[in-house]
């Protein structure tokens, strides 16, 4: 993984605080995040997808969400159709649904084109998050890439 437009050892900081646990290491970790944006290519998006965790992040992880949307879509959706099947096995399912939802609203078709290239274990992961009725209700779009998926 390069990361060429980010300090020296970048990601090895970021990596050392994904489990924080005081005020002063969310702050320093927001900043370090702050550094990618602009320079969210598919390397650093799929970094940053691999930081979503379940449990309380003291509302951190909204900072990785907002660099992520800094990205070109494609490398945005790539690497998060390559997080999905991680993100539902560790029960991340809130913030899968966001960035799915968001995708699908954003770039309906781009994702759509993305998803047929995808394994079953990626399909699979996606439609267990698209074929939730409240998901639907939310993301009314959604039941055009579920057709995709059948």
């Amino acid at each position: 993984m390069t990361m060429n437009s980010l300090p020296d050892g970048w990601a090895e900081n970021v990596q050392a605080l994904k489990y924080r646990s005081t005020n002063e290491q969310n702050i320093e970790f927001v900043n370090l995040i702050d550094q990618a944006e602009g320079s969210c290519d598919l390397d650093v998006c799929s970094f940053l997808m691999s930081l979503f965790v379940n449990g309380d992040d003291d509302g951190v992880l909204e900072s990785v969400s907002s660099v992520l949307a800094s990205a070109k879509p494609t490398d945005y959706i790539e690497a998060l159709m390559a997080e999905l099947p991680r993100l539902v096995d560790e029960n991340v399912v809130e913030w899968a649904e966001v960035m799915v939802g968001q995708a699908i609203d954003e770039h309906l078709d781009l994702i759509k084109s993305i998803v047929i290239k995808q394994s079953e274990k990626v399909k699979s992961a996606l439609m267990l998050i698209i074929s939730d009725s409240d998901f639907k209700d939310f993301y009314p779009d959604s039941e055009e890439l579920e057709k995709v998926l059948r």
